[in-house]
């Protein structure tokens, strides 16, 4: 249904994440987005919302705003599915995803579609639209089905409710029901915002059960990879570019003069020839390291050595050249793009045959002053001294995973993955987690049972972990391709169930 269904979001790393979100944020940047799976974020919502509050006041009305099936459906009900796309477009756009959206902005003033003129707030009206037509279809089939919410799936509702409650008192409301007045309209109520937050569970539910259901023999995976293996092989290059941006230049009153075409055309000549003369060189043997050196005082040059990337996410400027056919390991190429030129050099292209794994692990913080960005040396020593003897202290006992988990749960300072044991599943070094701790666990000697101590220089919580290796999983390359066809078939599924639903979309929708 949702052409949206088709893009990515993407989210890059920051540093002010625990682990388990750093993980999450670069997860979301290689998998293309399920409607379904995103209805259910009412834990977030319940957390955010509050920064809705200025926009939201008074926008919804208690009348029906779309009709679903015949069945209509209020402004404020689709007001829940508009705020949850509206939280998983701030939360990105937070993280350093959604470039493109501005969570500071009113949606409505937003571009979102420049060949169209589509605004941010339009997109997130006709994926609410779409999101409450799918939920309540799904909903529908379940109950024609004889399915049920899951025990897992009540307490997951009843833990969202539970962060409403305490976030309602945060926020200064002398009660859940105004603070959902306030953040949805007066025809919000605690009993609908459950019964919403239900039903997209159910839906949720559904679509990750049919999910589980599929399997993919070898030469499945295998097919799929060579017929995206442009997008998928990982691609080693080292690079430097030349801007041809014109030089700021300034009037006698000290005001920004825009530069001429004859200033443009002579930037973008000059760094052509700058970046000939440097792939000149490079292709002749120089060493890439040593040029770049060489160039240091010129502050319109810069570069990037031995880059991996997958082929999705490789720089735009040189997509096409590295993709070329008969592109091999050591060539030396030139490419413009608008005033800018790039010299590239090819490293070479592979499949991603590193093996994930998953990991159980206990953060020991270390000590930071008041006011210091970062622990101290002594505070790191100190830090790794503790770890060192809870890791002796766990080997002297039974040293059993299961005892490792209990002690993760007593123990560890990363709120991420504490309640369940320390345990993340499917590490590896694209899914995001601080470096030394990825490599640590996809090391080809790893096995199952091995421990070790990581420093931890970069999350927020900063110290030392405390390892336990799981379990040996499956090549990244295999576990992506997996991924994508898994999402391609479940978008299926769900395009073939609400194919035939009829939405009317009548003037109350407006009010949203």
């Amino acid at each position: 249904m949702s052409a949206s269904r088709e893009k990515k979001v993407r989210q890059d790393k920051v540093e002010e994440l625990n682990e388990k979100q750093f993980a999450a944020a670069k997860q979301a940047a290689q998998e293309k987005r399920k409607h379904v799976a995103y209805t259910v974020i009412g834990v977030v919502c319940a957390v955010l919302v509050a920064a809705l509050l200025m926009w939201n006041s008074g926008m919804f009305r208690n009348s029906d705003a779309v009709k679903v099936n015949g069945e209509a459906y209020s402004a404020e009900e689709v007001g829940y599915f508009y705020n949850n796309m509206l939280m998983q477009y701030y939360y990105s756009a937070m993280l350093g995803g959604a470039p493109n959206y501005d969570p500071q902005k009113d949606p409505a003033d937003q571009v979102y579609d420049a060949e169209t003129g589509k605004t941010w707030h339009e997109f997130f009206v006709d994926e609410a639209v779409d999101g409450l037509a799918e939920v309540k279809t799904l909903v529908a089939k379940a109950k024609a089905d004889g399915v049920k919410l899951s025990d897992a799936g009540k307490q997951s509702v009843k833990d969202s409710m539970a962060s409403l409650a305490t976030t309602s008192a945060s926020s200064g409301f002398a009660s859940s029901t105004a603070y959902l007045k306030a953040a949805y309209g007066s025809g919000m109520s605690k009993g609908l915002y459950k019964q919403l937050l239900t039903e997209s569970t159910l839906a949720s539910e559904m679509a990750a059960d049919y999910t589980e259901q599929l399997t993919y023999t070898d030469e499945q995976l295998e097919t799929y990879y060579a017929d995206h293996a442009d997008q998928l092989d990982l691609f080693t290059y080292s690079f430097a570019k030349f801007s041809g941006a014109p030089e700021a230049k300034t009037d006698e009153d000290g005001n920004k003069v825009d530069p001429t075409d004859k200033d443009k055309a002579d930037a973008k000549a000059q760094a052509y020839t700058k970046g000939e003369a440097f792939r000149a060189k490079l292709a002749r043997g120089g060493d890439f390291a040593e040029l770049v050196a060489e160039l240091a005082e010129d502050e319109t040059v810069t570069s990037n050595e031995n880059v991996t990337a997958s082929g999705a996410t490789v720089m735009v400027a040189l997509d096409s050249w590295m993709k070329e056919d008969g592109r091999k390991a050591g060539d030396v190429g030139l490419v413009q793009l608008e005033a800018d030129t790039y010299v590239v050099k090819f490293l070479g292209r592979q499949r991603d045959d590193e093996v994930a794994g998953d990991v159980r692990h206990i953060l020991v913080a270390a000590e930071q002053d008041e006011g210091a960005t970062a622990p101290t040396e002594a505070q790191y020593d100190a830090a790794k001294a503790k770890a060192e003897e809870m890791l002796a202290n766990w080997q002297a006992g039974d040293a059993t995973e299961e005892s490792f988990a209990e002690l993760a749960k007593a123990e560890s300072a990363d709120p991420g993955s504490a309640a369940n044991g320390g345990l993340y599943e499917g590490v590896s070094s694209s899914t995001g987690f601080i470096e030394d701790f990825a490599n640590w666990v996809v090391d080809p000697e790893r096995q199952v049972g091995d421990t070790g101590l990581v420093k931890n220089t970069q999350s927020s919580t900063k110290g030392w972990h405390i390892l336990y290796y799981s379990a040996k999983g499956e090549p990244v390359w295999k576990t992506t391709v997996e991924a994508a066809l898994t999402n391609e078939d479940t978008i299926a599924w769900l395009d073939e169930i609400t194919a035939d639903i009829q939405v009317e979309r009548l003037e109350a929708l407006n009010n949203i």
